[in-house]
């Protein structure tokens, strides 16, 4: 990803970083901080010509960030005030993550799998297998893997060098869809689930593009795209894209997280319109109806299977939520409940799912990070 520099009063814009993977930050009295390959960087910079005077310098390690691209927003964990100050968040130098089962009581199971650098579960309809992103390492590039729940036996659907993210799974559980960013044609790639055969590029894309839903046969429900900050359905059969128009700006992230209702009458999904993600409800296709759910923040939706509950991600807390649905044109909705503490890592493309019969949840527990570090005179280290 490109990161430009400018001045506000003026249009013009300097290149400032090619594949920068999350933000950049400015640090008094003229640097610039960013993260590269897992550590803090801070760079000198010149303020009034708009450029950087010297080469970086590593300040501390293991930061934890989410890298822009294929589920990451690019945010990581530092800040510096305008005092002089730096604080960070290192993450664990053990495997961070866990998916853990949780009962309706929001009561934990146990794990599904040993901690390990592994996101985005997907349970396939039928319950068996359980499809979800791992990378080896903290460096690494994530591939799609398959888990035979009854046995554990875990099976690599993908093994191409570049991230692949967002495993969906087809109605009748025979194939997985998801996200690449491989060099040979970045986009949504199709492969059975037993891994036999090879990944077929259903749609090709440059863009951010996450995967949500595989509603039917003929449609498949993704973000970002060819239509920046919006809502997108892929016509399968086809191979044309829709934008639902649920955007209400024309830049940034607008509308994510959709997902249609068992019998597809109604749309769920987030959105910024008020300035904060909250959880809504449309028709589908897309009216001008737009129905409150969520009031504290909320992303990464579910339905149950009966249409009568609507489950989210609160972004005040990290806790997952639930919401009856009373049916009806429109359809009711009652006050969120939480049914999970957490917190759920819902800076991923999916955080959690729920099992066919709908007694357990699956859910990504991130790992909390260590002690925020606060350096005081770091600018003493550049000088070691």
């Amino acid at each position: 990803m490109l990161r430009y520099v400018g001045s506000l009063d003026s249009k013009g814009q300097k290149l400032l970083f090619k594949g920068m993977t999350t933000m950049a930050g400015y640090a008094q009295p003229g640097y610039l901080l960013f993260v590269r390959d897992g550590a803090l960087m801070i760079q000198p910079f010149d303020a009034r010509r708009l450029e950087s005077t010297g080469q970086p310098f590593r300040l501390a390690d293991h930061i934890t960030a989410k890298e822009y691209g294929n589920g990451g927003w690019g945010l990581a964990a530092f800040s510096a005030s305008e005092n002089g100050v730096i604080a960070y968040r290192t993450a664990s130098r053990s495997a961070p993550h866990l998916f853990v089962w949780v009962g309706r009581d929001g009561k934990e199971i146990g794990p599904v799998l040993p901690p390990g650098y592994y996101c985005d579960p997907a349970l396939s309809p039928d319950g068996r297998r359980l499809a979800f992103a791992r990378k080896e390492s903290a460096t690494g590039t994530f591939d799609i893997s398959i888990l035979e729940l009854a046995s554990g036996q875990e099976t690599k659907l993908t093994i191409d060098p570049a991230d692949d993210r967002g495993p969906v799974w087809s109605p009748d559980s025979s194939a997985v869809m998801f996200s690449s960013l491989r060099k040979t044609g970045p986009g949504l790639y199709r492969k059975n689930a037993n891994g036999v055969g090879t990944e077929e590029l259903i749609y090709p894309i440059k863009e951010l593009f996450l995967p949500y839903q595989w509603p039917s046969n003929g449609s498949f429900i993704y973000f970002q795209g060819d239509h920046p900050g919006d809502l997108s359905i892929l016509s399968l059969p086809d191979r044309k894209s829709t934008a639902l128009g649920l955007n209400p700006t024309t830049s940034g992230f607008g509308a994510s997280d959709g997902v249609l209702s068992p019998d597809s009458r109604w749309l769920a999904y987030a959105s910024n319109v008020t300035g904060q993600y909250q959880i809504y409800v449309t028709t589908y296709p897309p009216s001008s109806t737009r129905l409150t759910v969520s009031t504290s923040g909320g992303s990464d939706t579910r339905w149950s299977k009966n249409g009568k509950e609507l489950f989210y991600v609160s972004l005040a807390t990290g806790e997952l939520m639930s919401v009856d649905v009373t049916p009806g044109n429109p359809p009711g909705f009652g006050p969120p409940r939480r049914v999970y503490a957490g917190p759920l890592d819902y800076f991923t493309i999916h955080s959690f799912d729920l099992t066919p019969d709908e007694t357990r949840f699956l859910v990504h527990i991130p790992d909390s990070g260590s002690d925020i570090t606060v350096l005081l005179n770091w600018p003493s280290f550049l000088k070691k």
